[in-house]
């Protein structure tokens, strides 16, 4: 996540970072470093690990989760915690619904500010750019690939004309 352009955000709960990956999508975490600056986030007394994904639904608004996906979706797939106290224990259903809450009006309202334009536009040309140069990586093993099989039809042309 280095190359996407961050920024920290202030919760109520403690501080995450967001990430945007591309013009339509978020990515938050309190983890920003794989496991070596873990930010604090505390609901009613426990630590979590939080990470989220937004997206820029078709009416441009941020939201948590896939504008196409049911609430629980959102709340559920969107929204990962664990518990940093116990790593096996799942958060409690009103602890996950209140930080869905709070994200959603805090990434929600830096996501729509228009001075964070930029932000998005130069994440979606990062991403186009690392995606022109998957295709041409693609194009060029696909080219291999063809030439391979010309190379290969033409030897098995020689050897039926061989067989004439």
């Amino acid at each position: 996540m280095s190359d996407h352009p961050r920024a920290t955000l202030k919760t109520k709960f403690g501080m995450v970072t967001a990430f945007v990956t591309d013009a339509n999508h978020i990515y938050v975490t309190n983890n920003p470093d794989s496991g070596r600056n873990i930010q604090d986030f505390i609901v009613r007394g426990v630590p979590y690990h939080v990470t989220a994904h937004f997206y820029r639904w078709q009416d441009g608004s941020w939201h948590l989760g896939e504008e196409k996906a049911q609430e629980y979706q959102r709340v559920y797939q969107a929204l990962y915690m664990t518990r940093r106290d116990k790593m096996l224990e799942a958060p409690s259903n009103a602890a996950r619904k209140t930080v869905y809450d709070e994200l959603q009006i805090v990434v929600g309202a830096w996501a729509s500010q228009t001075q964070n334009a930029k932000t998005f536009s130069f994440a979606e040309h990062n991403k186009l750019e690392q995606d022109l140069e998957r295709a041409n990586d693609e194009r060029k093993d696909l080219m291999k690939k063809v030439a391979d099989l010309d190379k290969k039809i033409a030897d098995l042309k020689k050897q039926l004309a061989k067989l004439k």
